[in-house]
C-alpha cells in the first residue's frame, strides 16, 4: 500500500512538472513571437536587401529579401538594423510605402515592363476636369469628411486616457482612408512612444518624413530621438 502511495504521489509530481514547464514554454513562445496587430509594414526599396545573424554590415548574410518585399513581423530595431523573423535588415532600404516602378521616356517599354501599373497610368491621364451635380457632391464629400474625423478625434481621446492601443487601432483606420494624413501619423507615433517602443516609433516616423516635408513631424522626431517627454 506504501508502495503504491508513493508511486501515485511520484506521479502526481511528474504531472504537475510537466505542466508548469508547458506553461513555462508558452510564456516564452509569447514573448519571443512578433505580435501582428497595431504594427506597420515596411516595403524593401533596393533591387536586394541582405539579411544578416545579427546587427551589423559585417555579420554573415543568411538571405536576401527582392524590392518591395513586404514586412510585417519584426521584433526590435538596432545599431540601424531591424530584427525580423528571417533575420536583420538594414533599415535605410525600408519605407512605409512600396517603391514605384521608374518610367522610361519611350511609353511602350515602361508599360510591357510594368504591367501592373497600367491603371495608374491610364488614371493620371484622364481629363482634369469634369462637370458633376455640385448639390449631391458637396453632400458627399462633407459626410466623407466628417466620418473622416470621427476616427481621429476618437484617437486623440483615446491617447489623453493612456488608452494608446485603442489609439493606434484609430490612427490606423484614419489612415487606411488617407495615408498621406499626418495627424494619424502622429498619434500613431505618439502613442507607440508612449507605449514603450521609441525605436519602433523614431523608424515610423523616419521613413514618413523622407517622402513628406512636415514641421510639426519633424519637431516630434527630434523630440523622441532626444529621449524627451512628448
Amino acid at each position: 500500500m506504501i508502495k503504491t502511495a508513493l508511486l501515485c504521489a511520484l506521479g502526481g509530481i511528474m504531472l504537475i512538472l510537466v505542466g508548469s514547464f508547458g506553461e513555462f514554454k508558452a510564456i516564452q513562445d509569447s514573448r519571443t513571437t512578433p505580435s501582428k496587430q497595431n504594427k506597420l509594414c515596411f516595403f524593401v526599396q533596393s533591387s536586394t536587401l541582405n539579411v544578416r545573424n545579427a546587427p551589423s554590415l559585417e555579420a554573415k548574410i543568411i538571405h536576401q529579401l527582392q524590392q518591395n518585399s513586404k514586412i510585417c513581423e519584426y521584433f526590435e530595431t538596432y545599431n540601424g538594423f531591424l530584427h525580423t523573423q528571417e533575420g536583420w535588415v538594414a533599415t535605410k532600404y525600408l519605407n512605409l510605402e512600396p517603391k514605384k516602378p521608374n518610367y522610361t521616356r519611350d511609353s511602350t517599354l515602361a508599360l510591357q515592363n510594368y504591367s501592373n501599373a497600367i491603371p495608374n497610368y491610364q488614371a493620371s491621364n484622364k481629363p482634369k476636369f469634369k462637370l458633376t451635380s455640385t448639390t449631391k457632391d458637396s453632400v458627399s464629400i462633407a459626410q466623407n469628411q466628417k466620418s473622416m474625423q470621427n476616427p481621429i478625434m476618437q484617437a486623440r481621446a483615446a491617447m489623453d486616457s493612456q488608452n494608446y492601443t485603442r489609439a493606434k487601432n484609430l490612427a490606423l483606420r484614419a489612415n487606411l482612408a488617407n495615408p498621406k494624413d499626418s495627424e494619424s501619423w502622429e498619434i500613431f507615433a505618439k502613442s507607440t512612444y508612449l507605449e514603450g517602443n521609441p525605436e519602433e516609433a523614431i523608424l515610423i516616423l523616419q521613413n514618413f518624413l523622407r517622402q513628406n516635408n512636415n514641421e510639426n513631424l519633424t519637431n516630434l522626431l527630434k523630440q523622441m530621438q532626444q529621449g524627451q517627454k512628448i
